[in-house]
């Protein structure tokens, strides 16, 4: 129902859950509780500037020890 809707939506917003989960637990694939989430204004990719520039920091560092 809709207070289980809102319970899911919130534990995802607060990421105690993921994407993978929440949908599950609502019965729908990732995709659609992904589309759903987004139009309520529950951002998939919540991430602060630094955290983003983290972790294309990490992904560069690693291709390049790859590729050594």
């Amino acid at each position: 129902g809709y207070a289980e809707e809102l319970m899911v939506l919130e534990l995802y917003r607060r990421r105690q859950i993921s994407s993978g989960k929440a949908a599950e637990l609502l019965g729908m694939d990732r995709i659609a509780f992904i589309q759903y989430a987004s139009r309520l204004g529950v951002a998939f990719f919540d991430m602060s500037e630094q955290e983003l520039a983290a972790e294309i920091e990490n992904q560069t560092s690693l291709t390049a020890t790859k590729a050594a």
